[in-house]
């Protein structure tokens, strides 16, 4: 019994310190921060389940979501119109993936209800010049912003519309430069071109002969001062400007060639200055000039990237210039002061005419985190409460920060069940207007796999101490000595669940994400194990008792009649009577114990002799003993052979 109670206590300790250590170790609960405001039924929310949160300040502002479908725009990213009802928007930063730089000044004439607009720092022109009753929220670290106040301080010397008609941008693609600086042909359609000092790596010092034969709408060429060769045949009606100073134009002259040309004494402005000698940036801003022109011409695009504003210190190492052209692309010039510099600009470009006049109520803020510039349609699902409440059902956008509005399509959202935990949410913005939340941010401490590891360790437990209360120990010292493998196969099961348990609950959930039937699957593998190794192990025992009795009954006849015959010596009642009974029970303590069914005839005639030699010795026939003795010895070598020969 001591064995029992030690093992079901041994037992017990192993489930119970298990289960306490789950308990305390195992934590898979989670959630997702929520923001909102004070005393709000979010705030309520997330204190209740313990979730962490912050309060909105007042600087923030959670404004209303509003369908793309009322904003008309054009594909070079001109918001046109917004025809909504919301009173309060935020300028999507894209729409369908063109990305939205320009309002225009008539774009809120039908929004009647409009009462706030929220302008994104990516926006570069904001042109509606009146719009009475609505606040304009504009951010102090975006373009739209820095123009404004660019426009009330800047004192360059800036022209516009003036001497900017000659002044050529062409497109460096259309010129066909061979590698030794020979321009073999123009391949574009414009009617006007300047050919430039340099393409690529490539210094432009020659002209094939039939480098315009193809150009059939060009009227005139400006040369490049670094020209040295100019050979092409006449080309009727096109006017070549080149310079005095260029050795082309002296070979021209000396050569006395037939093609008609203007000498032109102020070359350079004609042309756009190299792109190698700007720096600028992937927001087509030049940072700084690099080059020693007098005369510069900004281009509009270098490298696919459109210019469109220039840095303040970009002119500050530009110690020649004396003049700048802008081109129509140019919405910023920051240089405040350019001693002596005159910058010219085309009438039409945008630096000449946004916010020349403000006529409409602005307020800067510092770029909240909370106003949404959202880059696609709503991101929502949702369906409608009633005519003026909506309910928020799911997230489809791809932002880890969730902000859901006040409003959508001017209706208020008052309720939500928008899976946060499971598109991977960092936190969750829930406005005031919310007081109902329909899903869970949170996760619990202990989930499902937890529970399931907990029943695979007592599957184990309740198996092994099964095991242990069905093992009878109260039975000879033979038969306990055999059941005590019993106890080690209900250690093992007993370990085994723990292991199992164990790595289901804390192991495999570190490398994948584990299904509960894995957790049925180890289950199984325990009830299994456990069930068919009690079995194999009381198989084996039961066949060893039962080889055991079966070797006792196969020896029983030889063990009695050992004790037969020695009590047969004791009772014989002369020497010479005692001395035949020693023979004969020297010959039966010396046989082979086993039995067998084939000795079933001798061992039956050795019994029969026996009792007739008993029974001689009872009466003390000596002559009978002996005959008798003599018969039941050769039997029981008979029976010995027999034994030798049946091995």
């Amino acid at each position: 019994m001591k064995i029992k109670r030690l093992a079901i206590t041994i037992f017990t300790v192993l489930f119970v310190a298990f289960t306490l250590v789950s308990f305390f170790a195992y934590d898979k609960s989670s959630s997702v921060p929520i923001v909102c405001e004070d005393k709000s039924y979010a705030q309520k929310y997330a204190k209740h389940h313990n979730i962490d949160y912050k309060i909105l300040s007042d600087s923030d502002k959670n404004i209303g979501l509003v369908n793309l479908d009322d904003f008309k725009y054009n594909d070079d990213g001109t918001l046109v119109s917004y025809n909504g009802d919301s009173e309060t928007i935020a300028i999507p930063e894209s729409i369908n993936d063109t990305a939205i730089i320009r309002v225009k000044e008539n774009a809120f004439d039908d929004a009647k209800n409009l009462k706030e607009i929220y302008i994104s720092k990516t926006l570069l022109i904001f042109e509606p010049n009146s719009l009475k009753g609505v606040t304009v929220y504009v951010p102090e670290d975006s373009l739209v912003y820095n123009l404004m106040q660019w426009k009330d301080k800047n004192k360059i010397d800036l022209s516009v519309g003036e001497n900017t008609g000659d002044v050529v941008v062409s497109n460096f693609d259309d010129f066909k430069v061979s590698s030794n600086g020979t321009l073999e042909s123009y391949v574009g359609d414009d009617s006007i071109i300047s050919i430039p000092a340099k393409i690529g790596d490539l210094k432009i010092r020659k002209i094939a002969k039939d480098a315009f034969i193809t150009a059939k709408r060009l009227t005139k060429v400006y040369l490049p001062e670094s020209l040295e060769k100019f050979e092409p045949m006449r080309v009727e009606n096109v006017e070549f400007c080149i310079s005095t100073k260029s050795d082309a134009y002296k070979d021209a002259k000396d050569n006395k060639s037939k093609v008609d040309f203007s000498s032109n004494t102020d070359h350079s402005k004609m042309a756009a200055s190299l792109d190698e000698d700007f720096d600028y940036n992937e927001n087509g801003q030049i940072l700084e000039y690099r080059g020693t022109d007098q005369t510069v011409v900004i281009p509009e695009e270098i490298n696919g990237t459109k210019i469109i504003s220039v840095n303040e210190k970009a002119f500050d190492k530009a110690k020649d210039t004396k003049t700048i052209y802008l081109p129509e692309t140019m919405i910023a010039f920051w240089p405040e002061t350019l001693d002596g510099v005159k910058v010219y600009a085309p009438s039409d470009a945008p630096i000449n005419n946004i916010y020349a006049d403000k006529k409409f109520d602005y307020v800067t803020y510092a770029d909240s985190y909370y106003v949404n510039f959202y880059s696609a349609n709503i991101p929502y699902s949702y369906d409608d409460i009633s005519n003026d409440e909506v309910r928020v059902n799911s997230y489809n956008g791809e932002d880890k920060n969730i902000i859901i509005p006040e409003t959508i399509d001017g209706k208020k959202v008052t309720a939500i069940s928008v899976d946060a935990l499971g598109v991977g949410a960092e936190s969750i913005l829930i406005p005031g207007t919310v007081d109902k939340i329909e899903t869970k941010l949170y996760t619990a401490k202990y989930d499902a796999a937890f529970y399931i590891g907990l029943v695979i360790a007592l599957l184990g437990f309740a198996l092994a101490l099964v095991a242990v209360l069905k093992l009878n120990l109260d039975e000879s010292k033979e038969k306990t000595f055999l059941r005590l493998s019993f106890l080690r196969t209900a250690y093992t099961v007993s370990i085994m669940s723990v292991i199992l348990a164990a790595a289901y609950m804390f192991v495999l959930p570190r490398f994948i994400v584990t299904p509960v039937w894995v957790g049925g699957v180890f289950a199984v593998l325990i009830v299994a194990f456990g069930t068919t190794s009690f079995i194999k192990t009381n198989t084996a025992t039961e066949l060893v008792e039962k080889a055991d009795k079966e070797v006792k009954e196969k020896t029983f006849f030889i063990k009695a009649l050992t004790v037969d015959a020695d009590v047969l010596v004791t009772k014989a009642q002369s020497d010479e009577i005692k001395s035949i009974a020693k023979k004969v029970y020297d010959a039966v303590r010396y046989s082979d114990p086993m039995s067998n069914d084939r000795l079933a005839g001798v061992e039956m005639r050795i019994e029969n002799l026996f009792d007739e030699f008993k029974n001689a010795v009872s009466e003390n026939d000596a002559a009978s003993s002996k005959k008798i003795a003599a018969d039941l010895l050769e039997a029981i070598d008979e029976r010995n052979k027999k034994c030798k020969m049946l091995k």
